[in-house]
């Protein structure tokens, strides 16, 4: 091998271990006006409102959240509302990252190799098709009905990217359908369903199939390529609170500006954002009667044939009729066979295993909520017991704990302490039962 050759080759191995150490320069700005400034390779420790801490790298910082890798699975990363977060501070920087852990990238952006566009087995296959040529729809259920729940804990972004990732096996061009029931909930983890959903929408065409859908629901839905509503239908109300009050006018602009970038994506009109999330947001259309498409305006316009959607005084919510004449939606179905018929498909061919998806989650939900509630019980009636017999119940119940948090995360956030703290509890009860026992 020749000097030049060598030289060469050294070069590249330096400038790819010298991409994977230094990371990307990043920046967070929170609402208090404080800020920080580093690059993915920095540890950081995060405080919040409640005193809370939690140690990872910043991935990316978006205008409502931050993304915070905890781990190196693919699943180990935080959504973090600005909104709850009082500071980031630098840590301890380790030796020799991952290039994985580099990557600055938002777990939106695609899990696994199944989620690439450009994975060998997802190329393969007849647009729309299954691998016996049957046309049909990777079908997933997203409702906290009747299970309870809300967009957060009963709806959640891991079932979306495995449908994703089911229908990127049978090839590009599947249509995945979004059956949406329910009355809002989490901003962040609407967002991060969003964005999943955005970034597979170069590959395959979604559709919301929503009934009830308000607030965080309703923002899911309107990332979709086409709506087509229930009869029962109602879409919109997508306000933005942190524990029941109000959140501040910045924050809601940003919010406001997020969904208008959603809509534009989807094809919408922008003016849908501020009609449906402020009541100072006036809404209206004028339908073309030759080709029936629809211009929207935010400010009276006084032309023959303006309809008003939204005035100064109210929040925006529409039913099917309104959606379908002002253009948001694509049609009218209420059963699996009527939406076929919308999608212009010869019958409902449920391809992937998107109901399983739905009902394994709800039932481990379900489970996590009712053993979470009966040991919060168990604690409150340790009081009966010698100090060594509460030692170990409480150890055995925070044990479990620990469990529900790697098998139902979704159903622990606000309920029981996190996972860091707890391991801390855990170790100081150890140690007390060590000393009481008077061993070393």
């Amino acid at each position: 091998m020749n000097t030049f050759v060598k030289l060469l080759l050294s070069l590249t191995v330096l400038l790819a271990v010298s991409a994977a150490v230094l990371g990307e320069n990043i920046s967070v700005v929170l609402p208090n006006g404080t800020a920080w400034r580093g690059d993915t390779t920095e540890q950081v420790t995060v405080t919040y409102k409640d005193g809370s801490e939690v140690t990872g790298f910043v991935t990316r910082s978006a205008d409502l959240y931050i993304v915070l890798r905890i781990g190196e699975g693919p699943d180990d990363e935080l959504f973090l509302p600005l909104s709850e977060l009082v500071s980031v501070a630098s840590g301890n920087t380790p030796s020799s990252p991952t290039e994985e852990s580099t990557e600055g990238t938002s777990e939106t952006s695609g899990d696994t190799a199944s989620d690439s566009p450009g994975n060998s087995e997802a190329q393969a296959g007849t647009p729309g098709e299954n691998a016996e040529g049957l046309e049909g729809v990777f079908y997933l259920p997203l409702r906290d009905k009747p299970y309870g729940g809300s967009v957060g804990d009963a709806i959640r972004v891991e079932e979306v990217r495995q449908i994703i990732a089911q229908a990127d096996k049978e090839g590009p061009g599947q249509t995945i359908v979004l059956d949406i029931e329910s009355g809002g909930g989490s901003v962040i983890e609407a967002i991060r369903i969003c964005e999943t959903i955005q970034a597979a929408k170069d590959r395959h065409t979604f559709v919301a199939w929503p009934g009830y859908a308000i607030s965080a629901a309703a923002y899911a839905s309107l990332a979709c390529d086409r709506i087509v509503f229930k009869s029962t239908g109602r879409l919109g109300a997508i306000t933005m609170h942190s524990n029941g009050q109000p959140v501040s006018d910045e924050m809601e602009r940003r919010w406001t500006t997020m969904l208008e970038h959603t809509l534009e994506e989807s094809g919408q009109s922008p003016y849908w954002a501020k009609a449906m999330v402020k009541n100072a947001g006036f809404l209206s259309y004028v339908k073309d009667p030759v080709t029936g498409e629809c211009e929207h305006f935010n400010q009276f316009q006084g032309v023959p044939g303006e309809i008003i959607l939204s005035t100064y005084a109210e929040n925006c919510v529409v039913n099917w009729e309104t959606a379908v004449d002002s253009c948001l939606a694509y049609g009218r179905a209420d059963s699996k066979e009527e939406l076929a018929e919308i999608l212009d498909l010869p019958s409902w061919n449920e391809l992937g295993t998107g109901q399983e998806l739905y009902d394994d989650w709800h039932d481990s939900l379900i489970r996590c909520k009712e053993d979470l509630r009966k040991t919060k019980a168990e604690l409150g009636r340790l009081g009966e017991y010698n100090r060594l017999t509460q030692i170990k119940k409480e150890i055995d119940i925070y044990k479990r704990w620990l469990r529900w948090w790697k098998n139902a995360p979704n159903g622990c956030f606000g309920t029981i302490p996190m996972e860091k703290d707890l391991k801390k509890m855990i170790e100081a009860l150890e140690l007390e039962r060590r000393n009481m026992a008077g061993r070393p």
